[in-house]
């Protein structure tokens, strides 16, 4: 099921991308292949994933240990507030 969500290509994540930061320039919003069942990420750049949302949160964790060691007070319980969920 997983699986689904994180079949992405190297244009998809690109085109996904320019989609996020300018989203006014894109015209076609509607999902493909809508009655034989929709297609995957890696055809259908309107198709919902998880590995862009999974990348920017993995992005973020390592800016905040990155930031934290140049300012030398790295510890693993700086990120505890923000890898565990209410």
């Amino acid at each position: 099921m997983l699986r689904y969500y994180f079949d992405v290509s190297n244009s998809y994540v690109a085109s996904k991308l320019r989609t996020i930061l300018f989203p006014f320039i894109k015209k076609d919003w509607d999902r493909q292949g809508a009655n034989q069942g929709f297609l995957t990420p890696r055809e259908d750049v309107n198709a919902p994933d998880l590995y862009i949302p999974s990348m920017a949160f993995t992005t973020w964790v390592l800016l905040i240990g990155i930031q934290a060691g140049r300012q030398q007070q790295y510890a693993f319980s700086l990120f505890t507030p923000h890898l565990v969920f209410p």
